[in-house]
């Protein structure tokens, strides 16, 4: 969870030396070359051949190619897994994905057995932070063990709004400064993780207009960016490693995103390393793999190893590394949809994909990546003894895994929610195992994809088309069925909605938020009963999940039973308690029971949490005006709010009718009824005729001196 990333540059000091004060860490020192700071820069669904010091000549990366120049640049490095939560569980633990048991994204959370690299950074009497800029790294997660401040902060959450699914490089790099210029006198390490080149593309100006290649544009931005974040740096006394967790298919071999499929488009990364001790302008040709990041940074930081990745000093001096083996998997299809898992073995140029048994034998995938970079050209027919060579290598690599315990993930569905609306699957039900072949169905996974993109951000229409054809092609994956019935309970079609919800729960039972969701259809439906029911079930399933007691709240005052709506609602406010957009529900909730004073109070806190919204201090300033209470209106504070509002929205109907009904309270009977006549003038034309009548009606009683008043 973010920790204070808005916290003045002093405080920031203050927490960094009392926080490395406990058991956990030595006594603080200062960064020399021979131990210097550490800088970790993952820049997410980055491919390696779209940087200018990879062979890209219309590449606008100059920043990461200067490092390029004054470090080492490792030609041919992997990632493990083309997922984001899973790699990065890598990178600082330097362990492979079934052992440190993340394989795919906000399933489970790193377990405590397993050291980190910020904690190996604390134990040594470093200042440790984390700056990530998605969903998707959140700190519940896990991976915020070690970081005195772990910064997963994406701004405020609006309920019923979309997710908050990413920050621009910008924000968190700005964040990233204003620490470290606060470590002056200590060592630190920092990773800093930015998201941008990571669908949906949307880079900034002037980036988008020099690039026809939205990807591009991310790129670029991104790098233009990271000039601040390296001149906060002494090249003196701070080791820079810059790499991505993944690459992205853009199409290659059907996979226009990444997750599902393991060639060389999603699995080579870049991976630069300059700083004291790394020779200028050296290039590594020898494969090397994220897992060896963590020992190697801990060895060249001074800091205790970790992991069962190499050290590669050696390297950093220039010399190439010995011969290796590099392990990748994909485990997504497998998890997500019940299909068959891919794994892959490096091993020289020459690489290994192994898909599910048919006819008992494998599906291979044989590659020579020195004259066959792109992966075309398929020998594993032509070359069985080597394919058996390479899976009896890949068997014998995989029984040395010792698997580690992982922890349960918080299961906050915002965050789930956020995921999504980045194009993955996403739930917590068990999957059938089917065993289809994920590289013949690409097609289904990119409709799933692009279906739950649009739906989450607001365009369920378009989804339906996508979703309803992933279904029409693969009926048995559950979360098809679940995220077509999110579609078209959106586009009101609740029937099918809760056909399509039903099924899913027929395939996996325990799919959470299918019984959400169809709780969500059944209540809509007037059917209540049947919505507790379905609300209990998932929070059975998740107990933390917070838009069930939410929902299940509203049903139950529908029903009367105020006294345990009230239960829900509390414990939705102690699961979110810096959530603006919770607490506001919270106070439509308490004005609809009556409990007017306690929705005042929770107005008031929203606002607390977020001082710039307008719309909760809108709707305090009506309150103040208008309550029927006498003693919780304060018309010279809502008059105060009212104005503020206005004078930054003129030309705004309702915020013209707030200031109208303050101005009545206060006793300014012509002003008021100036100023209801103004609203009228301007309302929209959607505005529904009732209430217009109702806002013309409301000029005359301020006229005759009478105040409105809210039941």
């Amino acid at each position: 969870m973010p920790t204070s990333p808005a916290l003045a540059p002093q405080a920031l000091a203050l927490l960094a030396l009392a926080a490395c004060s406990g058991d956990a860490a030595q006594e603080a020192r200062r960064a020399t070359p021979e131990r210097p700071n550490v800088l970790l820069v993952t820049i997410d669904t980055l491919r390696a051949d779209r940087l200018g010091c990879f062979g890209r000549a219309e590449a606008a990366t100059p920043n990461i190619d200067a490092l390029a120049r004054r470090g080492a640049r490792f030609e041919a490095a992997w990632t493990c897994v083309p997922l984001t939560l899973p790699a990065h569980a890598t990178l600082l633990t330097g362990l492979e994905p079934p052992e440190h048991g993340l394989r795919v994204n906000t399933r489970a959370a790193l377990g405590s057995s397993m050291p980190t690299m910020a904690e190996r950074a604390r134990s040594a009497g470093s200042a440790t932070a984390a700056f990530v800029s998605a969903a998707v790294l959140d700190g519940s997660f896990g991976l915020d063990r070690g970081f005195q401040l772990y910064d997963d902060d994406l701004g405020p959450l609006v309920l019923g709004g979309p997710p908050m699914i990413e920050r621009p490089a910008k924000e968190t790099i700005d964040a990233a400064t204003r620490w470290i210029a606060t470590q002056a006198d200590r060592s630190w390490f920092a990773w800093v993780h930015l998201y941008d080149p990571h669908r949906p593309w949307g880079a900034p100006e002037p980036f988008r207009s020099r690039h026809s290649d939205p990807y591009d544009a991310e790129i670029a931005a991104v790098d233009a960016e990271l000039r601040r974040l390296f001149a906060a740096c002494d090249p003196a006394t701070t080791l820079i490693v810059v790499t991505s967790d993944h690459g992205e298919g853009l199409g290659e071999h059907g996979e226009e995103s990444h997750g599902v499929l393991v060639h060389e488009a999603t699995l080579h990364v870049p991976l630069i390393v300059a700083g004291p001790g790394v020779a200028a302008g050296t290039t590594i040709r020898a494969p090397v793999g994220l897992v060896d990041l963590a020992p190697t940074i801990a060895a060249r930081a001074g800091w205790r190893t970790l992991g069962r990745g190499r050290d590669l000093a050696e390297a950093l001096r220039g010399v190439e590394p010995p011969a290796s083996v590099l392990y990748a998997e994909s485990e997504y299809a497998r998890i997500e949809f019940g299909w068959a898992p891919l794994h892959a073995l490096r091993q020289g140029d020459d690489k290994l994909v192994e898909g599910p048994l048919v006819a008992g034998a494998a599906a291979r995938e044989l590659y020579d990546l020195a004259k066959d970079p792109r992966e075309l050209a398929n020998h594993a027919g032509t070359q069985r003894a080597r394919a058996e060579d390479l899976s009896r290598t890949l068997a014998d690599y995989a029984a040395t895994f010792v698997a580690h315990p992982v922890a349960r993930a918080g299961g906050d569905p915002t965050t789930a929610q956020a995921v999504a609306a980045l194009g993955y699957a996403g739930g917590s039900g068990t999957i059938a195992y089917t065993g289809r072949d994920p590289r013949s169905s690409m097609a289904i996974v990119e409709d799933h994809a692009r279906g739950v993109s649009l739906l989450q951000h607001g365009r369920p229409q378009e989804a339906l088309e996508h979703l309803s054809r992933a279904v029409a092609s693969d009926g048995r994956a559950p979360v098809f069925r679940l995220d077509l019935g999110r579609a078209l309970a959106a586009t009101g079609r609740r029937a099918e909605a809760r056909r399509e919800l039903d099924e899913a729960l027929r395939l996996a039972p325990d799919l959470e938020q299918a019984w959400y969701h169809l709780g969500v259809a059944q209540a809509q439906d007037e059917r209540l009963e049947e919505a507790l029911g379905s609300f209990a079930r998932s929070l059975e399933l998740v107990p933390s999940a917070w838009p069930s007691l939410l929902a299940r709240a509203w049903v139950l005052l529908r029903l009367e039973r105020a006294a345990e709506a009230a239960d829900d609602l509390a414990r939705v406010v102690a699961l979110r308690p810096k959530d603006r957009g919770v607490r506001l529900e919270q106070a439509r909730l308490l004005r609809s029971m009556g409990r007017s004073q306690e929705a005042l109070r929770a107005i008031e806190a929203a606002i607390a949490l977020d001082e710039s919204e307008p719309g909760a201090k809108a709707w305090l300033a009506w309150e103040l005006a208008t309550n029927s209470v006498d003693a919780l209106r304060d018309g010279a504070r809502a008059l105060a709010l009212a104005r503020a509002l206005s004078s930054s929205k003129p030309d705004d109907a309702a915020t013209l009718e707030i200031l109208a009904a303050a101005l009545a309270e206060v006793g300014r009977p012509t002003e008021a009824a100036r100023v209801q006549g103004e609203a009228c003038r301007l309302a929209p034309a959607e505005l529904d005729p009732a209430l217009l009548s109702e806002w013309r009606a409301r000029v005359g009683r301020y006229e005759r001196g009478e105040k409105h008043r809210e039941p």
